[in-house]
């Protein structure tokens, strides 16, 4: 599956597991409120259980997107697509040399022509 490069960005990336994260949580402490219901009510017993079960598969899912992430960012990165932030210093250096040499190969091939 093909993912979209303006999804790979940073910030996109950083939002993505930022919004799973809080739904854990959010779900999570869902669950706990429930859990904390004393009454003898059957149907309110039933109706907390319920909603136990609705908190727990959006647990599911959000621990899931965030597996399915942590794959995309690994694939992504094996395959160099991964954008960063910013560039390194070792690129920005490779970048000028390789200016320097074509424009060295470039005097040299004008040279040649001349002669």
């Amino acid at each position: 599956m093909e993912v979209d490069p303006a999804q790979r960005t940073p910030s996109a990336l950083q939002t993505r597991a930022l919004n799973d994260v809080t739904q854990l949580i959010q779900r999570f402490e869902n669950i706990l409120s429930q859990a904390q219901v004393e009454t003898g009510n059957r149907n309110a017993t039933a109706v907390a259980t319920y909603q136990m079960g609705v908190e727990a598969a959006g647990i599911t899912r959000a621990a899931e997107d965030i597996l399915s992430l942590i794959r995309e960012l690994k694939q992504a990165w094996f395959d160099g697509q991964l954008q960063t932030i910013g560039t390194s210093q070792s690129e920005k250096d490779a970048e000028k040399y390789a200016i320097e040499v074509a424009e060295r190969l470039k005097k040299l091939a004008a040279n040649e022509g001349k002669q």
